[in-house]
């Protein structure tokens, strides 16, 4: 397989998805630990973790439904989990308990709702070569999710945590401006409509 023949968007959206993989994988890894830290119970502490990860598993089902809907799906959708995934942990980085709670759900429903709509986007995109593109797409998000956490724990540890969710906030956010560039410049609006569908 030629990659040359594969489009510009999946290519640029791996490195995008690099800056945001961490910001999802950091909520899941270290959102017990932090609010543990400041001051919540264990078990409280853990049931914001299933919250939020229910949270996770009902924006994926909404996303899919949406998608089943409109018989399309693209980056537009996907930005805007991007930024909500950004507001959510800058609300986490405000600290105090009850920005927490709100900052962490949100910062699930962002972080973990984004995964199929991307999938579906890419391979659209591209029937030819739905292997490469989706290879190259999700490069980008096992690099993320392998080094983000570990990242995020030197801040938490050398800085402090505040520093690690305002770094992993930047990320976000940047990965935002660069999905929302995509879907400008993509010469299909950056949707990926379900095959025979009608007009």
């Amino acid at each position: 397989m030629n990659l040359s023949s594969v489009p510009f968007c999946s290519k640029t959206i791996s490195p995008t998805i690099a800056k945001y993989s961490p910001s999802s994988a950091a909520v899941a890894s270290f959102v017990v630990v932090y609010a543990v830290d400041i001051g919540f119970a264990e078990g409280t502490a853990g049931l914001l973790l299933a919250l939020g990860s229910s949270a996770g598993i009902v924006t994926r089902l909404i996303a899919g439904w949406l998608i089943d809907r409109r018989q399309q799906a693209g980056l537009p959708g996907i930005a805007a989990l991007l930024a909500a995934g950004t507001l959510g942990l800058i609300v986490v980085a405000i600290g105090g308990r009850g920005w927490v709670v709100a900052g962490s759900l949100i910062g699930f429903i962002g972080g973990w709702g984004w995964s199929g709509l991307l999938t579906f986007a890419v391979v659209s995109a591209n029937p030819e070569a739905p292997a490469a593109a989706t290879g190259i797409a999700h490069t980008g998000t096992y690099v993320g999710a392998a080094a983000g956490p570990a990242l995020f724990g030197l801040l938490a540890e050398h800085v402090s945590y505040e520093a690690a969710w305002w770094s992993t906030a930047g990320a976000l956010a940047l990965a935002t401006v660069i999905m929302v560039w995509v879907w400008i410049t993509d010469r299909d609006g950056g949707m990926a409509v379900v095959s025979g569908a009608t007009a």
